[in-house]
């Protein structure tokens, strides 16, 4: 190892994630940690060494592979989450000790005591050692908690059976990670042994919270732009296993996972996990999850990191209709520009698109803005590293219904001047402006066509009650508003359909949304009682609308002024931490929250 490297191990780790094989030959994924939480001394390492004298609680599976492990071998990361530094190794070990007796004269505990802590001696001989980027680590401060005696083991399946599925508490634990540790293998022939030996690793993946995905006893890894080294992808397409572990550094439990492992590339990942071009799945055979386990707690302040992606969900998660010819293609028609950061863009679908109000509608841009380079990083921009050119839009106007289609719809966007979508699509239509005016009322002549991969979405209106009014209540938070706008366009048009809907709108741009909302209802409309309350610091304009002005945020009060609140259905549109707290204040006044329609976006 370098210098720097061993340096880093023997001072600057609170743990130490380890992968090691079972008696199958599985990998599984280790926390190792210092005796009373210590941050140095517990790690001694050279330049071709590390011992490691370290606490480890009931339950982690290095116990039972040490004593009855196939092969030695052990690969670690260092990984420090203050700074976002991390270094790997790999080799094997040369000798260990359990509860200070050798290896020879220890027996294992088969017994699962409640807090039970073991003490551990590993010493190894290091034949691999590489440092790794930054990128997708989370920047925690850790403190040391408590000593490790309250480890409790809640789940015990190291041997799963083929039709057991992993229970929703788990499925749940791992939806709400946004780090994990990836171990693999590589079990040479005897061909290959001499050049290329076995060995194990272990890596480290990171994201926004939920980026793991898991169904049934699968769980699905995105596979993000990384330093193309593709270690653990070439250990999993030679030797299909994995492991996974993962730490709550705020409550210390610890969840470790293995199983047969498959990478999945292209078409084969993008049916998965819709718009992912690489993803591991790692079909569990056997897990442990233990709670109260590790022994430091992270602060209140996290940083996330700014190459992390958005989250994209299973194809069993969602209801996106994808188009898998790359053939169909949106022709610009017109742009609206309602302020400097607020426009709709008008599109054209020669062949028709089937969009129900409130739909989205999935863009791919890479036309005008050229496909994705790689980079390895972009300190300057970092969430470039993984753009690939597309965007979903909440479509704010339409002609579609159930069941027909459209020739022509409209997304109304946001500009945020960070990005790489809107500033662009911003830039064209001023420049429009300046130059050649006419082409905001008519773009066709500039021919700027985008393809589009798919439609998506289930935040459409209910069934119509027959018996009389539906009434609904809205609540949209800034460009939260556009589903609705399609939504009203459509409920205007509708008939003898009777709805009773009262709009919560909270803007800073009221002077904007107000003659937006205006221009979505037909005139004339008899069917649909529609009051709209918005809560804004400025002054509203005049229209045509029952609108009235509130000053603050949206808030209990708000609430418990609308009628009849809990007979209402309930929709909910902005960005995450709105939908949230708007989800808390409806619960407190008897709204379950699982019937609250929502609509969150991200960027």
């Amino acid at each position: 190892m370098p210098h720097q490297h061993y340096l880093f191990h023997s001072t600057c780790l609170s743990f130490l994630p380890v992968t090691t094989v079972d008696s199958s030959g599985r990998p599984w994924g280790s926390i190792l940690v210092g005796k009373e939480a210590r941050l140095e001394g517990w790690i001694q390492a050279t330049y071709r060494t590390i011992s490691i004298n370290a606490h480890v609680w009931n339950g982690d599976p290095i116990l039972t592979n040490l004593k009855e492990g196939r092969e030695r071998l052990v690969a670690g990361i260092g990984i420090q989450l203050s700074t976002r530094r991390r270094n790997k190794f790999a080799g094997k070990i040369t000798s260990f000790q359990i509860d200070s007796k050798s290896d020879d004269q220890t027996k294992i505990a088969k017994e699962k005591e409640e807090g039970k802590k073991t003490d551990i001696r590993i010493d190894l001989t290091v034949n691999q050692a590489l440092g790794n980027c930054p990128k997708y680590i989370t920047i925690r401060e850790l403190d040391v908690y408590e000593d490790i005696a309250k480890a409790r083991i809640v789940y015990d399946f190291p041997n799963l059976h083929s039709d057991t599925s992993l229970p929703d508490e788990i499925i749940s634990f791992i939806h709400a990670s946004d780090t994990v540790f990836l171990g693999s293998t590589y079990s040479a022939s005897p061909a290959d042994a001499e050049l290329y030996p076995s060995h194990v690793g272990m890596n480290h993946r990171g994201g926004r919270p939920g980026f793991v995905r898991a169904s049934g006893r699968n769980v699905y890894i995105p596979d993000y732009s990384g330093n193309r080294f593709m270690t653990t992808l070439g250990n999993i397409e030679t030797t299909p296993l994995a492991s996974l572990t993962i730490i709550d550094y705020s409550t210390g439990d610890v969840l470790y996972l293995t199983g047969d492992a498959t990478n999945h590339f292209g078409k084969s990942a993008r049916e998965i996990m819709p718009l992912q071009n690489a993803l591991t799945c790692i079909s569990v055979t056997g897990y442990v999850f233990v709670k109260d386990a590790f022994p430091f707690r992270q602060k209140a302040q996290i940083e996330p990191s700014p190459y992390s992606p958005p989250i994209r969900y299973l194809a069993s998660e969602t209801s996106k209709t994808l188009f898998s010819d790359g053939k169909s293609t949106a022709l610009l028609r017109r742009i609206e520009l309602h302020s400097d950061s607020i426009a709709t863009l008008t599109w054209g679908v020669e062949g028709g698109i089937k969009i129900i109000p409130g739909q989205a509608v999935i863009l791919d841009l890479s036309t005008l803005l050229g496909q994705k380079n790689y980079r390895h990083m972009n300190s300057g921009k970092p969430s470039e590293v993984n753009d690939d050119r597309i965007r979903t839009w909440t479509v704010s106007s339409s002609a579609s219904s159930v069941g027909n289609s459209t020739k022509e719809f409209s997304i109304t966007i946001k500009l945020k001047p960070t990005g790489l979508i809107t500033p662009a699509l911003f830039a064209i239509a001023n420049q429009m402006k300046q130059v050649k005016p006419e082409l905001l009322d008519d773009s066709r002549p500039v021919g700027m066509s985008v393809g589009i991969v798919g439609v998506s979405g289930d935040f459409v209106l209910p069934e119509h009650d027959s018996e009389g009014k539906r009434k609904m209540v809205w609540i949209a938070g800034g460009i939260g508003v556009t589903p609705f706008l399609s939504m009203l366009k459509s409920l205007s048009r509708r008939g003898e359909e009777k709805w009773d809907i009262i709009l919560l709108l909270s803007t800073r741009e009221p002077e904007v949304f107000l003659p937006i909302l205006a221009s979505s209802l037909v005139s004339n409309s008899t069917n649909l009682s529609l009051s709209i309350r918005v809560y804004s610091s400025n002054d509203i304009p005049i229209t045509n609308m029952d609108a009235q002005r509130y000053s603050g945020r949206i808030n209990g009060k708000a609430l418990d002024e609308i009628d009849e609140l809990v007979k209402r259905d309930v929709y909910v549109c902005g960005p995450g931490e709105f939908e949230s707290a708007i989800v808390r204040l409806l619960e407190a006044r008897g709204v379950k929250g699982d019937s609250v329609k929502r609509e969150g976006f991200v960027y």
